[in-house]
């Protein structure tokens, strides 16, 4: 029996055309559905709860009245521009210090309301830390009004802010933290705080006495010298560190006069005291253009700096030029904790070939010594070989025992000597005996130094820098190292 099978239908070509153009109407609409444009309702804007008590300029506070909440109470004067601190005609303002505090008494608000005290059987002002101790302001103005506000605790907020309250107003307040910092600074915290303006390259020696004394000096050619307790070259290195700090050295806030007494900081006895050479050098004016129009010689002098008792966990007193001041462990502690130790030369072999006029080596019972001296690089027209910088080229000639030797030898071999690194400390009081095994000697114009290398151990030798050993190296240290 045969099976008849069902016919698939075909479309026409004309059914087919309108299901594309349908399927693709459909897919054109969803597509300007999903891309139409949105209409979004504008958030407005946040509600502007502040409150604003003046909005002035800093020139219209005629006198501002501070309790600063420590205890302290100051009167601040102000006319035709000029400031005054109340019972002292010399007080130097602080510039930015003053303008903080008249900013601040001239425009005053608050951030928004807390609550108002009427509406509350229970509360009081110093529920909100306003009592009276607490920092309170008095601003007189020019034109006669006068307005008084007190600062409380800090609001239990992650963004910091203070309690406020208006005398005359029953509202509590927030205001931000700049107005609590502002009023809650002491009297002395306004005046100006000298800047030493060091510059390292004048100073030619440093002195510290008190607690681990010791003095460095710079000699010729910019080398530096420890010269007390004893006599020992030092790292330049090291040495521009110190003088970068110095350079960099600020005080935190002015304290009293000298006058005032010392005995409270404990100055009348520091626990160390500096003392700077400054050299001798030159002041030169410029005008608008730059142009120098007046020059004036400062001769040389001392600068002292004394570090007296702790002021705080992160401040001391410090003496300078007849002021007491207060500096910050952060900034200034260096000045009590310097010791020498960090600024010896560990790498006594540092004489560059080009400043080293000899070098004279004994051990094993010779002694040789060997010559340097540059010679211009001339070229096949006699003039002068330079470098791209115009300056003229010299090469090394080497004598041994004032007979010529390999200069290229030399120099290698010198090389290998400037590696000595000196970092393991022999004990305290160490002090060589017997001969010792090797004994170098650099001279330069204005200066030498002798190496003097004394059997320590089986392995090591101490190495006595101008007489003075404080370090041990490797014995092999010099194996290998071939002058010619």
């Amino acid at each position: 029996m045969a099976v008849r099978r069902r016919q698939v239908r075909q479309l026409g070509g004309k059914r087919l055309l309108i299901a594309l153009v349908i399927v693709c109407l459909a897919a054109a609409g969803l597509c300007a559905y999903l891309l139409r444009p949105r209409a979004y309702q504008t958030p407005s804007p946040a509600e502007d709860t502040s409150v604003l008590f003046s909005d002035r300029a800093s020139a219209d506070v005629a006198r501002l009245l501070i309790r600063n909440g420590q205890g302290e109470t100051y009167e601040i004067t102000q006319r035709d521009g000029q400031a005054a601190m109340d019972g002292d005609a010399g007080f130097d303002f602080s510039a930015s210090m003053l303008d903080d505090a008249l900013r601040d008494a001239a425009q005053v608000y608050a951030q928004r309301v807390i609550l108002d005290l009427k509406d509350s059987d229970s509360l009081t002002a110093a529920d909100f830390g306003i009592t009276d101790a607490s920092i309170a302001v008095t601003a007189v103005y020019t034109d006669g009004a006068e307005l008084t506000f007190h600062i409380g605790d800090l609001l239990p907020e992650e963004t910091p802010a203070y309690y406020l309250m208006i005398a005359g107003d029953t509202r509590v307040f927030a205001t931000d933290q700049e107005a609590h910092d502002v009023f809650s600074r002491s009297r002395m915290a306004l005046h100006a705080v000298p800047d030493p303006a060091i510059k390292g390259d004048l100073i030619d020696a440093i002195a510290f006495a008190g607690d681990t004394p010791f003095r460095i000096e710079r000699r010729a050619g910019d080398e530096w010298y420890l010269t007390a307790p004893f006599e020992y070259p030092l790292s330049s290195t090291a040495v521009e560190s110190l003088l970068d700090k110095l350079e960099n050295l600020r005080f935190a806030q002015y304290v009293a006069p000298e006058s005032a007494g010392l005995s409270a900081y404990g100055l009348d006895a520091p626990r160390r005291v500096i003392t700077l050479d400054i050299a001798a050098s030159i002041l030169t004016g410029y005008d608008d253009n730059g142009q120098a129009y007046a020059q004036t010689r400062l001769d040389a002098y001392q600068l002292t700096l004394a570090c007296g008792a702790d002021a705080s966990e992160v401040i001391y007193y410090c003496l300078y030029r007849g002021d007491v001041l207060k500096a910050s462990y952060f900034t200034a502690g260096f000045l009590l904790s310097q010791g020498y130790d960090g600024l010896l030369l560990g790498a006594p072999i540092n004489v560059p070939t080009n400043r080293l006029t000899s070098l004279t080596l004994t051990r094993a019972g010779e002694t040789h010594v060997y010559a340097l001296s540059l010679h211009e690089r001339v070229q096949a027209n006699n003039q002068f070989e330079t470098d791209e910088n115009g300056n003229i080229l010299y090469d090394v000639q080497v004598t041994r025992d004032g007979a010529p030797c390999d200069a290229t030898q030399f120099l290698y071999a010198y090389g290998q000597m400037t590696e000595l690194a000196v970092t393991s400390p022999l004990p305290a009081g160490y002090a060589p005996t017997g001969d010792p095994a090797m004994v170098l000697t650099l001279a330069w114009e204005d200066g030498a130094r002798e190496l003097a290398f004394y059997p320590y151990d089986a392995l090591h030798w101490a190495v006595a820098v101008n007489g003075v050993a404080l370090f041990y190296v490797d014995a092999a240290w010099a194996d290998g190292i071939a002058l010619p």
